[in-house]
């Protein structure tokens, strides 16, 4: 028993100790392209004692302290080769008084440190594989941990120097922030992305937008797949509950599917987008790139603009509406949705079109409808005032789909009137359907929640649709859903209040809009004080992964209890 508690102390301490030595490893190893700080310098010097420490550590835990010596000795000699070049450092720079000599020594200095560093992680390999295998994560653990990780990796991707422009001001909270709106495929931005950002900067933008609306781990699992490697059945379960498939079966098979899907609906996008852009620029090159960023970036919900005013100025363009219409409604859908209806239009009768993908079409075209009419009438004498009808048309019709959680506007969102804001809070909440690459408690849960009210007051025993009952599992979880993203956007809107200095209407729109991963906002989120940067990026990565996995990823996970309690009615309303 005991020494099972002190292999569990010495893995977290292992891996307390990884996780310091190698975000400060990152955040060198980025600084150091560019030049060198008293933050790198202190830096360096505290890795040192890091590793020291982890050793002194590790040594007095030890049962055996001798054949911990004679086990780690390559460790120790690491440790002593670092502190070595410490001493030396500290010892020879301060006698110098050139400042071109002064950086080249500490560049040596930081630049020996992150190789020993580097020669110590590949020592741990196999330490490191026994910690990860120690902790017994569940499936919705594993994709917290998992968007973590890539938001973290992204976020120090967006901090390197050849990701913004020469002399740009950048702090790493924004780097942060945006690399948790791009996971998150939200599209709330604290900084312009197109100035802000050099070409490095966008591609890497790119890549995380499509990291999170595939899902890391559905990535991973391609490529697992596709070398002819075998996933856990951990993997698997993980995979199947971010993509909310329960037939472990045919995994592989729809892993595939998706990929293949996204591949060719962002591929059929950027050759519509081309014609567009060829016209906005002299270069080809250029054209292609905004035609790919802004096809993956509406596929997958994401609302990242090169353009500081998004798609305002292609408010009256058919072609561009359109486009981006097509893209959106797409990747909101859902891949199951996408993958039935292509099997059913392959096979034709031999595939039944399921009851989620009646109920994600019939939702989605009354919310566009909905959406559509309500921000014509609502805006027709104010913001769409001075529009021709065709613009209006565009405009009301455009606003309606990107509140399901696109994040592009092609009207100053700043400019519409409370109500209106109101309005599109409601579909923003609603938002996309599950499996697809958008937030919100999705459409079938609002379907569900509607359809329990219809049964409830018809006094009917089960709630059915097409002839088909749908399980009391579905019911409680659509209802659980509700309360966790109710709770979820109040307490963030609290937060919010407390902290920010911004009208209510302005705090509310920019909550549920981090948490439905739309990316619209009325303008605040530039001005948004550290604190509420802070808030906003946990409201969206809620909202990416859904606020039932993120109750369930705290909680730790009981066993199904297989006692029946009486039954005693209650009085409720």
């Amino acid at each position: 028993m005991k020494s099972n508690i002190r292999e569990r102390v010495s893995n977290y301490i292992d891996f307390f100790f990884f996780f310091i030595e190698l975000t400060i490893f990152v955040l060198i190893l980025f600084e150091l392209g560019s030049s060198v700080t008293r933050l790198e310098y202190d830096l360096g010097i505290t890795v040192s004692g890091f590793v020291v420490f982890e050793l002194i550590i590790h040594f007095l835990l030890d049962p055996h302290p001798k054949g911990y010596i004679r086990n780690h000795w390559r460790q120790f000699l690491v440790a002593a080769a670092m502190l070595y070049i410490t001493y030396q450092f500290r010892r020879v720079v301060p006698r110098q008084e050139d400042p071109a000599v002064i950086k080249l020594f500490s560049m040596m200095f930081l630049a020996s440190l992150l190789a020993l560093l580097f020669i110590k992680f590949v020592i741990q390999t196999e330490r490191l594989r026994q910690i990860f295998r120690s902790f017994r994560v569940n499936p919705a653990q594993a994709i917290v941990v998992s968007f973590s990780t890539i938001i973290v990796f992204g976020s120090f991707l967006l901090y390197l120097p050849y990701s913004r422009p020469n002399e740009t001001e950048f702090r790493y909270i924004d780097a942060l922030f945006t690399s948790t709106s791009a996971v998150c495929v939200t599209g709330l931005i604290v900084v312009d992305t197109g100035t802000a950002f050099s070409t490095i900067g966008h591609i890497f933008l790119m890549l995380l937008i499509q990291a999170g609306g595939l899902g890391i781990m559905t990535i991973a699992a391609f490529i697992q797949v596709s070398l002819g490697s075998q996933m856990s059945l951990s993997g698997r379960f993980s995979t199947a509950s971010l993509l909310d498939q329960g037939d472990l079966r045919n995994l592989f098979t729809i892993i595939r599917a998706i990929v293949l899907i996204t591949f060719t609906y962002e591929a059929i996008g950027t050759l519509f987008f081309i014609p567009y852009f060829l016209g906005q620029f002299d270069s080809g090159l250029t054209a292609i790139f905004y035609s790919l960023f802004h096809a993956i970036s509406a596929f997958c919900n994401a609302g990242f603009s090169l353009y500081a005013e998004s798609f305002m100025h292609a408010r009256a363009n058919f072609w561009v509406n359109f486009v981006l219409i097509w893209l959106i409604v797409s990747g909101g859908l859902g891949f199951t949705v996408l993958r039935n209806l292509a099997r059913r239009t392959v096979y034709q009768r031999k595939v039944r079109v399921t009851v989620q993908t009646r109920i994600v079409l019939i939702t989605t075209l009354f919310f566009i409808i909905y959406g559509a009419l309500n921000f014509y009438f609502l805006e027709r004498n104010y913001i769409l005032r001075n529009m021709r009808p065709r613009e209006q048309f565009l405009a009301s019709l455009f606003q309606s789909v990107t509140t399901r959680t696109a994040g592009f506007n092609t009207v100053d969102t700043a400019s519409l009137r409370p109500v209106t804001l109101f309005m599109m809070s409601m579909l923003m909440f609603i938002g996309a359907s599950p499996g697809s690459t958008g937030g919100g408690i999705k459409t079938t849960t609002f379907f569900i929640l509607v359809l329990s009210i219809i049964t409830i007051l018809r006094d009917q025993r089960f709630n059915t649709i097409f002839k088909r009952r749908i399980p009391f599992q579905v019911v409680n979880r659509a209802f659980a859903i509700l309360f966790a993203a109710i709770s979820f956007i109040i307490l963030g809107t609290l937060l919010l209040g407390y902290s920010q200095n911004f009208m209510f209407m302005q705090i509310y729109f920019e909550t549920v809009s981090a948490f439905g991963t739309v990316g619209l906002s009325t303008g605040i989120t530039p001005e948004l004080s550290d604190f509420g940067k802070i808030v906003i990026m946990v409201c969206m990565f809620v909202g990416r992964i859904g606020p039932l996995t993120m109750v369930l990823a705290i909680r730790n996970m009981q066993g199904t209890k297989l006692v029946t309690y009486p039954e005693e009615r209650i009085m409720v309303g």
